[in-house]
């Protein structure tokens, strides 16, 4: 739970920066080749990349529950304070929550498993076909010097666990809303991934696993004003991964920037 929060703020400072630089939106749909050293891409590159590692963090918590054996308690999976089983509905529940003068936080990581067509209480390497995975994080901060407030969610579905290529479709959003004084900024984002295959057997490995194809997709749009005045900007962001690399195409008023980023690790 404490790396996942570490990582949206890594996001959320990405979205800081685009937005210090940003520009309104255009309509145009003839876009040209933009500067690869213009300050608004270096910092939506920076962002989109972080998005993607968010990405291969996040799915290493989800590729956790194939290791299980199903004999220990499910805590093993992560930090918590929480944990319960709807034995109606068969989903486990890790729940974290904090809640002090000037912050507090709900952090909600829940996991539900299937052998072929019926879901099962615990997961099992040898038998679980598949998973459906979903987090949620409510954070607030306030302070006499600004606020900030967080919501994130994520959906995630793991097939073919059982065969040779194991799949995932997700969907995820973030919206923040901070008040530093100088500068007020709000935040929504949304990403889509589709068919993120993966190599059965590399889920076996030590972290990280990359994916062998699948695509991405990432749009946000930043609102805010500060002394120098107010504005607003978005991003569109595709990615497409291959098995040593994944490229990726940012769009923003009239321009486009393209780039390549090659795996590192053990992958």
């Amino acid at each position: 739970m404490k790396r996942n929060v570490l990582l949206l703020s890594v996001i959320l400072v990405g979205a800081f920066l685009a937005f210090v630089a940003c520009s309104d939106n255009s309509t145009d749909s003839n876009l040209t080749e933009g500067d690869p050293n213009d300050p608004n891409f270096i910092q939506a590159k920076s962002l989109a990349e972080a998005y993607v590692d968010t990405l291969f963090e996040s799915f290493e918590m989800v590729f956790g529950y194939l290791s299980f054996d199903g004999s220990g308690p499910l805590s093993a999976v992560g930090d918590s304070f929480n944990i319960n089983y709807d034995q109606e509905t068969c989903w486990w529940e890790i729940y974290a929550s904090f809640d002090s003068t000037g912050f507090s936080f709900v952090f909600v990581d829940s996991g539900r498993f299937y052998d072929g067509r019926r879901c099962q209480m615990l997961p099992d390497s040898l038998t679980t076909t598949q998973i459906e995975y979903r987090a949620y994080l409510d954070l607030s901060a306030y302070a006499d010097s600004g606020s900030l407030v967080v919501d994130a969610e994520e959906e995630a579905l793991v097939t073919g666990i059982q065969s040779d290529q194991v799949v995932v479709n997700a969907s995820n959003s973030t919206f923040m809303d901070m008040d530093l004084g100088f500068l007020a900024m709000t935040v929504d984002y949304n990403g889509t991934i589709t068919d993120l295959t993966f190599n059965r057997v590399d889920l076996d490995g030590e972290p990280p696993v990359y994916p062998m194809s699948g695509s991405a997709e990432v749009a946000m749009t930043i609102e805010g004003s500060s002394d120098q005045g107010s504005g607003s900007g978005s991003w569109m962001v595709d990615v497409t991964f291959y098995e040593d690399h994944y490229h990726a195409r940012a769009e923003s008023g009239d321009n486009y920037w393209e780039w390549d980023v090659y795996y590192t690790g053990p992958a």
